[in-house]
């Protein structure tokens, strides 16, 4: 990796030139298994999808560190040598009453060492669904430390990468959530991942195809995890979680060795029917909608489905056979039907990137 510190301007006033525009881009993920298990403490099964964030950056000749999101209409700057010691939760004028992570991860870098040569435009554009379930916000906050890294000179590892994304999303602000999200998105492919760190890549042969579908409701991450975790004190909700832990461990061990057979896939997807009836009906963080999407996927022989996410809204996905192309296109249609504002197929994906020009 090139050298930012050889950007620092020059007698004649100009950037270096190994200073140069790049790319930095992270996935979003699914939850296979383990979902609202992380933030116990206990593995989940996650992977990395092909819907991604994208963050151009492209060099300044100030000291501004510049950002805008032309679809969501937001924008804002930090002057680089005049950063706050905190960002607090009220958020900064451009963004209202959210939590300005991208502030976060620059005063994080800070107490880190990490200084840059000079400001830079970053032009942030994504396809992966807002506030529904695919970790987009994490994908935002990863790409664009890892771009703060490369800029600081500084190479992170994946593991690195997932403590520097944590500490900017959610240890500066004091709030709930674990780090499945960030390893699944630093590390990409299909992981079981654990609270510790450690990371165990499964594997994606004869896995299947999965089918997005987003019901167009926003969540709220925050409230959803506060709820859940306060009330598993409940011998219910105690029960459920018990169950969805076992169902883990089973699932995790039959992806180490690699589905081979559809009556694997079926018996697996089952699981995953019964994992989403715990988190629906126990742990209640589906909705109506929501469980109409994962109804019209099974009529369509969907080996599995199940929400995906916090809950409260957002999206869920439902998995098929390597073969049955037939049902997905089937499902997507009556997802659709039951409302789906978007479906669409997901790939696994490598994880967070510098794509250099």
């Amino acid at each position: 990796m090139s050298s930012v510190k050889d950007g620092h301007e020059g007698k004649d006033g100009q950037l270096g030139k190994r200073w140069s525009a790049f790319e930095a881009s992270a996935p979003g993920r699914i939850c296979l298994f383990g979902e609202h298990q992380d933030y116990l403490g206990w593995p989940a099964v996650v992977m990395a999808i092909d819907l991604r964030c994208r963050i151009r950056f492209t060099p300044r000749k100030d000291r501004l560190a510049c950002w805008s999101s032309p679809a969501l209409g937001l924008s804002a700057s930090y002057a680089l040598d005049a950063l706050p010691s905190s960002v607090r939760p009220e958020g900064s004028a451009s963004q209202g009453e959210r939590n300005d992570h991208l502030l976060a991860a620059l005063i994080e870098g800070r107490v880190l060492g990490w200084s840059w040569p000079c400001g830079w435009d970053a032009l942030i554009e994504s396809d992966v669904p807002v506030q529904a379930g695919c970790s987009s916000s994490t994908a935002l906050i990863s790409a664009w430390t890892l771009a703060l890294a490369r800029m600081a000179d500084v190479e992170l590892s994946p593991a690195a990468l997932v403590t520097a994304a944590h500490r900017a999303e959610v240890l500066h602000f004091d709030e709930a959530g674990g780090r499945m999200d960030h390893q699944a998105i630093a590390h990409g492919g299909l992981n079981r991942v654990h609270a510790n760190g450690k990371v165990d890549p499964l594997t994606l042969e004869g896995l299947g195809n999965f089918l997005l579908g987003d019901s167009g409701v926003p969540k709220d991450t925050q409230a959803v995890l506060a709820r859940c975790n306060t009330d598993r004190s409940g011998s219910n909700l105690s029960t459920a979680t018990a169950v969805n832990k076992a169902i883990e461990e089973e699932a995790s061990a039959k992806l180490s060795a690699g589905l081979s057979s559809p009556a694997e896939r079926i018996a697996l997807g089952k699981r995953m029917n019964e994992h989403h009836r715990m988190l629906s009906e126990h742990l209640e963080v589906s909705t109506e909608k929501i469980d109409g999407l994962c109804a019209a996927a099974r009529a369509s022989d969907a080996l599995g489905a199940k929400i995906n996410g916090s809950g409260g809204g957002g999206c869920m996905f439902a998995w098929f056979q390597p073969e049955d192309q037939a049902a997905l296109l089937a499902a997507s249609e009556s997802m659709a039907e039951a409302g789906a504002v978007r479906t669409v197929q997901v790939r696994p994906d490598g994880g967070a990137v510098i794509k250099i020009d």
